[in-house]
């Protein structure tokens, strides 16, 4: 059995994570102005936001503990 080079490994997990951080960074500009169009209140957007954030906070550190 092969031992997986290290810095392909490196790559793989920066290149998820650069996905996860453009999928949120896409989100926080395109979602706001769609969800004020279908009526949605302030306070609710908010709780939205808080949830995906809160998802980033738990999965991020995951991914980077399968790297090591």
């Amino acid at each position: 059995m092969e031992k997986e080079n290290p810095l392909r490994m490196m790559l793989m997990v920066c290149t998820i994570s650069f996905g996860l951080e453009m999928c949120i960074a896409v989100g926080n500009v395109y979602v706001p102005p769609l969800l004020m169009q279908r009526g949605m209140e302030k306070q609710h957007m908010t709780m939205v936001f808080a949830g995906a954030l809160i998802l980033a906070l738990i999965f991020l550190p995951v991914i980077g503990a399968e790297s090591d």
